[in-house]
């Protein structure tokens, strides 16, 4: 499968942009629109203290939210990994669903979609936010609260696509929630929210996930002040968080990285750098409170090269505390002098020790190798997608249609050529490992005279295990070998064919004919179900009403005519339709005493055999000709025959 270049997807979402922009400059009323963002994946499943899982709290929160918001606000809901588990990583990588529609916010509705969520899958926390954002209206107040137990698991970076979006001019801030988030979920939730101007919220029980939610989900004060983290040169350091609470009752007001607006009014704020730096501060409306940090240095991430790269964050941590200190995303950092543990986010992740003195600058050596695909004749090819596994704790590391940069380590390779391709590869630091993927063949199934069609679906397995290799109707590209082809015609046609490279194998679908169910006077008719089954072997073929298509051949067809089963042979001839006639039928009306149409459940026997035919509380029914004995519910009978094309009558006298 092909992917479009980045470049182009951000371009055409931009035109998309600009025209809804222009559409609705002239709106002024403003709507608050809230989107959730629910984590569904398998860790979910965790415990908290009071023995519910993290799922079932976080379904409570929102629950709660959804009947606390204003009736006038819009909300919509958004759930990644609640349907595919992580089985299959690629799946569950793109398990993520709109459950919820933005629109007025409706409670019942929401316990209703919420109540039954599963936890299951992976966390796609990049592509999560690339679809809830680009789907929020502009010129209106947007507000994304994302909420999730763990990092990025999918190969995304949340942060770098934050950014794109906030580039992109999407009028948004993104809240996020850490359910007992570690070390790096934590820095990766703050650096979303720091760079879209939104809030952090920590919840370690379900009282804060309820409290957290709430607060996520309000609309900001019309007015607030800013404090900021500078250096000392006066730079703002965004990568430095900070935490702000209010020192009444010590509560936290929500961590930002480098700066963040708040309310006016008297907060301690405590920057995390090494020592801890805890100041006290009174924040203005309209006006900016800095922090100024002692002597930085600069933290980099490089390449064997030695030069700058932004291909994996990286997080620095308080070697004594084990508190995050700074995030990056973009291969630098400034932060106060002192001794970190620098912990790069690939996977796996590497971590390495460093001292920083005062205007120095410290390069962490990122040490990697590449996979990419390649043809036979080993030029690279982005025609196929890819996953890399970590082969020895099975953990997905990312999928591309490629080259994949990694850690050096053994990794397991899955390609989705048909069959998929698997293998092992070991990579090393500086060095790219190429795959080859073989030249495919094809397969079609064709008419009779030789000419595609694509009529019927068909399925592809393995000849020799027998296994499901595909499936799909027209051409279908394939790996060289032999298979096993079963056409979805009525019966199946099966054949089995070996497929060559470069060459196109015809599966020949015959010229089907028909079946058609006819009344005694030869007008076509769906009222009866019938059954064919093959004259020969008595095996059941199909079954239906009205018109059926089938192979040419012998066929006795089963009719479920009242009171008996017709049984008639036909025979089946390519591009024609055959009639298998009703026997003689005629209407059977059944009134209450007092004339009105019954609507009491009756049954219907045969008067000659006693057998009964049918029953309900229809008036009118369709039987063979004969007489019939009708039983009401108080025990009336009335004896009526039924005429071929007639009208019978049935009321107690």
């Amino acid at each position: 499968m092909k992917l479009a270049p980045r470049w182009l997807w951000l371009l055409a979402l931009l035109l998309i942009i600009s025209g809804g922009l222009s559409a609705a400059a002239a709106q002024t009323d403003e709507q608050t629109n809230v989107t959730i963002i629910l984590d569904a994946s398998g860790s979910m499943q965790a415990l908290f203290s009071d023995g519910r899982t993290r799922i079932e709290i976080a379904k409570d929160a929102v629950i709660n939210l959804a009947s606390s918001l204003p009736a006038q606000d819009n909300a919509s809901l958004w759930v990644y990994g609640h349907r595919l588990p992580q089985d299959d990583p690629e799946a569950s990588c793109l398990d993520i669903e709109q459950v919820i529609p933005l629109a007025p916010v409706d409670p019942v509705q929401f316990e209703q979609v919420v109540t039954p969520l599963n936890a299951i899958g992976y966390t796609p926390i990049a592509r999560s936010l690339e679809n809830a954002v680009t789907g929020t209206p502009p010129n209106s107040h947007n507000i994304v609260v994302l909420m999730s137990d763990g990092e990025e698991s999918c190969g995304g970076d949340p942060c770098a696509v934050a950014g794109e979006l906030v580039a992109l001019g999407f009028e948004v801030v993104i809240n996020t929630i850490g359910v007992a988030p570690d070390a790096n979920t934590r820095a990766q939730l703050q650096c979303i929210a720091q760079i879209t101007g939104g809030a952090y919220y920590e919840a370690n029980d379900a009282g804060a996930l309820t409290e957290a939610l709430q607060e996520a989900s309000a609309p900001p004060p019309p007015e607030t002040g800013m404090i900021q983290v500078v250096t000392p040169d006066g730079e703002v350091a965004s990568q430095i968080g900070f935490e702000v609470l209010n020192p009444t009752n010590n509560t936290s007001m929500g961590s930002r990285l480098g700066s963040g607006e708040f309310p006016p009014g008297n907060y301690t704020v405590r920057v995390s750098i090494s020592p801890l730096l805890e100041t006290n501060v009174t924040v203005t409306a309209g006006e900016t409170t800095t922090i100024t940090l002692p002597d930085t240095g600069t933290v980099r991430l490089v390449d064997s090269e030695g030069v700058v790269t932004d291909l994996f964050p990286f997080t620095l941590y308080d070697p004594e505390t084990g508190q995050a200190v700074a995030y990056s995303s973009g291969g630098t950092a400034e932060v106060p002098a002192g001794a970190y543990n620098a912990v790069v986010n690939s996977n796996p992740v590497f971590e390495q020790p460093i001292t920083l003195a005062p205007g120095e600058t410290v390069d962490i050596p990122l040490n990697i190798g590449g996979i990419q695909i390649v043809t036979e004749d080993g030029q690279p090819t982005t025609d196929y997608y890819f996953f890399v596994t970590n082969a020895e704790t099975g953990e997905l590391v990312t999928g591309t249609t490629g080259p994949a940069n990694v850690a050096p380590g053994i990794y397991n390779i899955v390609i989705n050529t048909t069959p998929r391709t698997e293998t092992q590869v070991t990579v090393t630091a500086g060095e790219t490992v190429n795959i080859p993927v073989g030249a495919v063949g094809s397969i079609q199934t064709v008419n009779e005279d030789g000419e595609p069609i694509s009529d019927y679906y068909y399925f592809v397995n393995d000849a020799e295990t027998g296994e499901l290799v595909t499936g799909g109707v027209g051409l279908i590209e394939i790996a060289p070998g032999i298979y096993d082809v079963l056409v979805n015609t009525v019966p199946p046609t099966e054949t089995q064919v070996t497929v060559t490279i470069g060459e196109t194998v015809d599966v020949v679908v015959g010229t089907p004919g028909s079946l058609q169910t006819v009344t005694d006077s030869g007008e076509p008719t769906a009222d009866f179900y019938y059954y064919v089954n093959n004259a020969e072997t008595g095996e059941l073929v199909t079954g239906g009403v009205g018109l059926v298509e089938l192979a040419p051949g012998t066929y006795d067809v089963e009719i479920s005519t009242l009171p008996s089963t017709e049984v008639q042979q036909v025979i089946v001839v390519a591009g024609e339709t055959t009639d298998v006639s009703l026997p003689p039928m005629g209407t059977l009306e059944v009134f209450a005493a007092n004339g009105s149409p019954n609507a009491e459940y009756l049954f219907i026997y045969d008067a000659e055999t006693g057998d009964l035919v049918t029953g309900g509380v229809d008036a009118s029914y369709l039987l063979v000709e004969g007489v019939y004995r009708v039983e009401y519910p108080d025990g009336t009978t009335v004896e009526v025959e039924v005429v071929a094309g007639e009208t019978a009558r049935a009321q107690p006298g």
